[in-house]
This record gives C-alpha cells, sequence and structure tokens, in this order.
C-alpha cells in the first residue's frame, strides 16, 4: 500500500483515485478519509468539527462496502468504522445546520 501518513490536500484527490485502482479500494479510501478527519480536528479551525463529522461518516461508508468484501476472520474494517463511531461521540461532532436564508426584494 502506498504512503498515506503525509498527504496534503492537493495530493488527496490523486491518492484516492490510486486508491480505488487497488483490491482493498473501499480500506483504503476509508482510511484516507478518516485521516483526513484526524487532521482537520488536530487543526481545530472554525467548522473543522463538521468537517471531520462529514469526512468521518464518507469513512464509515467506505468501510461498510469493505465489510461486504473482506475475506472471512478479517475484521479491519469493522474496527475502522467502530473507531470513526468513537471519534464523532468522543468528540461529540455533529452535521453542518443548513441555514434558511430568505432574501427580501424590497
Amino acid at each position: 500500500m502506498f504512503e498515506l501518513k503525509r498527504l496534503s490536500e492537493e495530493a488527496i484527490p490523486a491518492a484516492l483515485e490510486k486508491a480505488l485502482r487497488s483490491p482493498s479500494a473501499q480500506r483504503t479510501a476509508g482510511i484516507i478519509c478518516e485521516r483526513r478527519a484526524k487532521a482537520r480536528l488536530h487543526h481545530g479551525h472554525p467548522g473543522s468539527g463538521h468537517d471531520a463529522y462529514e469526512l468521518l461518516r464518507e469513512a464509515m461508508s467506505w468501510y461498510e462496502q469493505a465489510e461486504t468484501l473482506r475475506p472471512p476472520r478479517n475484521d479491519d474494517a469493522l474496527l475502522h468504522w467502530n473507531t470513526c463511531a468513537r471519534l464523532i461521540m468522543g468528540n461529540q461532532l455533529t452535521p453542518r445546520t443548513e441555514e434558511k436564508v430568505e432574501l427580501s426584494l424590497e
């Protein structure tokens, strides 16, 4: 597997494209999203909690797909899914709320 530890934001699309061509594509894509979420939480910029939530949910979706394709006795995808769930609950992460803005033409 290729190096995932120090990907810049610019390198993410290429890494995902490469990941989706590998035999363990869904798990690898999930790991990329999970690590991006952890980086967002670490930096703590405004809105980073919402960003992290969205990335963790995306990772969980990838792990769910990987779970259906896993070899017998390989629980990696399930363990990663549980890690994402614990991060969401432990950091009390929530999705962004949509603000409804009505503009007046007066």
